[in-house]
């Protein structure tokens, strides 16, 4: 279980290294996060979304406005 923590205007919690190795990501990787109907959240590597799923031209420097469930 982990603790949400407040980071200046933004909330977060930190991950665990053992899960993050067993899903082969590292500090600096980028992520989708989507909030499910279930009310789960959802984090999606980005290796793992497919190609046709991007958003456009959009490189993770200039990421677009997401919808209020995906951040």
């Amino acid at each position: 279980m982990q603790k949400l923590t407040k980071w200046g205007h933004s909330v977060g919690c930190r991950i665990p290294s053992a899960l993050m190795e067993s899903a082969g990501l590292a500090a600096g990787d980028w992520v989708r996060i989507r909030l499910r109907d279930d009310g789960t959240i959802q984090i999606i590597p980005k290796k793992c979304i497919p190609a046709d799923a991007a958003s456009g031209d959009r490189t993770p420097e200039e990421p677009a406005e997401q919808a209020a469930t995906e951040w």
